[in-house]
């Protein structure tokens, strides 16, 4: 390769089911293509240096112990370290596999950072930085009961469990927003679907022993936040955009990640003879 290589950028919030997506893809593109995902070439290799520099890792832990504290320097480094230089070292490493592949396959969560600012912005900015290169921008998205469902499946590291479905279910208001007429419409959500995803939450954490406070509390919050960001109005329902237009947008409840990766596939490929 010399710098001709595409980018197929692999957007949205936490387990919506982005990496298997992307593997899938990485299978149909065969030996043209490399899949990295920003978890593992960013933010673990950070959490794993601040673990070190801690003193928390011990030779004489057991795997599981060592990914909770991976888990937890991993937090700990996005709360404290400046969100930017991670997506800039992430820039810079997908320019640099442009030069060695000729399809890079980005599994991202660009626009997760803050509910309260323009999320569409890391996805713009990731496109402007990558000038001059093909970028291929697909929207992964999962209703929220699919979502909440899906968290309860990949949540599997034992006393952490109550952190990360419900982080990761409050990323979902920073990717979205109450579609306007001409917006890119992804799902109607409505009261009674989001109430089907708090109970599969309220009952993911009961069954890992989490107190009833504790569980209350933070459905509270999580069911305050979706009326405060798109039942305003108190409407039933409303419907609902991400932040910027995409090429295209999958939705991994209705399709499986191999009928996702083939619709992402021939749809690159119609884009590119088309230009």
């Amino acid at each position: 390769m010399n710098g001709n290589g595409s980018i197929i950028l692999i957007n949205g919030h936490g387990s919506v089911g982005k990496s298997s997506i992307s593997a899938c893809l990485e299978k149909l593109f065969s030996d043209d293509a490399v899949f990295i995902g920003f978890d593992n070439q960013v933010l673990w290799p950070h959490a794993k240096k601040e673990a070190l520099k801690l003193g928390l890792l011990k030779d004489s832990m057991t795997l599981e112990e060592q990914q909770k504290v991976l888990m937890e320097c991993r937090y700990k480094i996005i709360d404290e370290k400046n969100w930017m230089d991670f997506v800039r070292e992430f820039h810079t490493l997908a320019r640099a596999l442009t030069e060695k592949y000729r399809y890079v396959i980005l599994d991202t969560v660009l626009g997760v950072n803050d509910i309260d600012v323009d999320n569409g912005q890391d996805v713009q900015d990731f496109v402007e930085k990558m000038q001059g290169i093909n970028v291929f921008t697909v929207f992964v998205y999962a209703s929220p009961s699919v979502h909440a469902q899906h968290l309860v499946e990949r949540n599997c590291l034992p006393g952490y469990k109550n952190k990360r479905p419900i982080l990761t279910m409050k990323d979902f208001f920073c990717m979205y927003k109450p579609a306007t007429a001409d917006g890119h419409i992804v799902d109607v959500l409505t009261k009674q679907e989001v109430e089907r995803a708090l109970e599969v939450l309220h009952n993911n954490l009961t069954e890992m022993g989490e107190p009833q406070d504790f569980i209350q509390k933070n459905i509270a919050e999580i069911r305050e936040l979706y009326n405060k960001m798109f039942f305003v109005e108190k409407q039933d329902c409303v419907s609902i955009a991400p932040h910027l237009a995409y090429d295209m947008v999958v939705d991994t409840g209705k399709l499986s990640s191999q009928e996702c990766a083939l619709l992402i596939y021939k749809q690159f490929f119609a884009k590119q003879n088309q230009s």
